[in-house]
């Protein structure tokens, strides 16, 4: 398949109080996925137990928080670029 703009921007995906993870803020790396037409997860995840904490070592890697979108699953606080 040809190579899209979303293949250069993954997304950090934040999770509040995740199932496999209670109690904590989430990050989880997603990339762009052409076959499947949708971000995907991959396994790299920073996960903390503050939202400061998170946002902080988010911060530290260059990347910029986006709020959710409405239409999101209500466990999603936003995404990081």
């Amino acid at each position: 398949m040809s190579k899209t703009a979303l293949d250069d921007l993954p997304m950090w995906v934040v999770t509040q109080n995740p199932t496999d993870m209670p109690g904590m803020f989430v990050a989880r790396l997603n990339v762009w996925n052409n076959e499947a037409g949708q971000y995907v997860p991959t396994t790299s995840v920073v996960a903390r137990k503050t939202r400061d904490a998170l946002w902080i070592e988010m911060e530290r890697m260059g990347l910029t928080f986006l709020m959710r979108d409405p239409n999101d699953a209500p466990q999603i606080v936003g995404v990081f670029l």
